[in-house]
């Protein structure tokens, strides 16, 4: 038996609950909607960092894929010079400036648009003499003489890459073409451009 009794009217005790439940319920509901406001908050300040660094990465690398136009350009010219049965084989043969830059040109492709090709020097020299005659003192044989110079090269190659990846894909490239009897990597040093870091590259290469 209850040892009171509730004297309150009903439509009372029924005010009185919707109440309650309303403060209890309105807490939950504040929680979720600023819960709700942080996440797309978060989310809204993520993806304009994600579009700022697109617009910044897209910048940077506008002068690759300008090269990978001209790679592409000279490429169909090489192609179109070969269909057409010209003396491009007889030059290839004697690895002038359009077989250097062929190779080039594959090689900085190899690596997707990530390295780019700013200067390209050739200088065309002659091997001395290493191999002839003896003195005509000396009672030895004596070495056939060659009946020219060697002609070779030596070619140096700036520019720059957007990592280490790169310019170590481009250096492998360049050996692997067999054009070259020599590929070395001078220096690969960081530089800032447009608020990224990027590796500055300076290649030795003889043919």
């Amino acid at each position: 038996m209850k040892p009171f009794v509730n004297l309150l009217p009903l439509g009372y005790r029924r005010r009185q609950l919707v109440r309650r439940l309303l403060v209890k319920w309105s807490l939950v509901w504040i929680t979720c909607i600023v819960v709700g406001v942080a996440a797309c908050g978060l989310a809204w300040h993520r993806s304009r960092s994600l579009q700022q660094d697109a617009v910044a990465a897209e910048r940077s690398a506008a002068p690759l894929e300008r090269l990978v136009e001209e790679q592409a350009t000279m490429q169909a010219s090489l192609k179109e010079l070969e269909a057409k049965g010209t003396v491009l084989g007889q030059v290839r043969s004697e690895r002038p400036l359009l077989s250097l830059l062929g190779v080039v040109s594959q090689s900085a492709r190899r690596c997707e648009g990530r390295l780019v090709v700013q200067h390209l020097g050739f200088e065309r020299k002659h091997k001395k003499q290493t191999e002839g005659s003896e003195s005509p003192q000396s009672s030895g044989p004596q070495k056939p003489v060659p009946e020219k110079d060697e002609l070779w090269g030596h070619v140096t190659i700036r520019g720059d890459a957007m990592d280490n990846l790169a310019v170590a894909t481009f250096v492998v490239g360049l050996r692997d073409s067999g054009l070259f009897r020599r590929v070395e990597l001078k220096s690969c040093v960081r530089s800032p451009a447009g608020g990224r870091e990027i590796r500055s590259y300076d290649l030795e290469c003889d043919i």
